[in-house]
């Protein structure tokens, strides 16, 4: 039986796997976009085209109507704050937060790797300028 559902490739799966690890050092994309990009599953999408919006979406959800603010009555208000009240106090137990043990988010790491992200797109553009004025 296999573990991959069906439908997709083991290269779609190997990416998906390798995006979801629960340590962010063994994560796919720690070292910047490019290393995403060069991901056997990706390695030959069109980048460039996507950034230059050449590419149609392959999906388009259908537009939704505009919504209309409801009116809450006090019932509904009460009702909607025992509920949030409930949310938060099971978020808070040993067992919900037993699940995420070894998840973390750094916000620090986010912004250097962003960084990082940014000063290769300077370089990129910055060779694809010198091709350009070479030619």
């Amino acid at each position: 039986m296999s573990e991959i559902p069906d439908g997709w490739s083991i290269e779609a799966a190997d990416f998906i796997n390798k995006l979801l690890q629960r340590k962010p050092a063994n994560r796919l994309g720690l070292n910047g976009a490019q290393e995403v990009k060069q991901h056997i599953w990706v390695k030959d999408f069109q980048w460039e085209d996507l950034l230059n919006e050449k590419i149609e979406a392959g999906f388009i959800p259908p537009p939704k109507p505009p919504m209309k603010p409801k009116k809450m009555t006090q019932a509904q208000r009460e009702k909607l704050e025992r509920e949030k009240e409930e949310a938060e106090d099971l978020i808070y137990q040993e067992s919900i937060q037993q699940i995420f043990e070894g998840y973390f988010f750094d916000v620090e790491q986010e912004k250097y790797q962003k960084l990082q992200e940014m000063r290769l797109e300077m370089v990129m553009n910055q060779e694809k300028k010198i091709d350009l004025d070479t030619e």
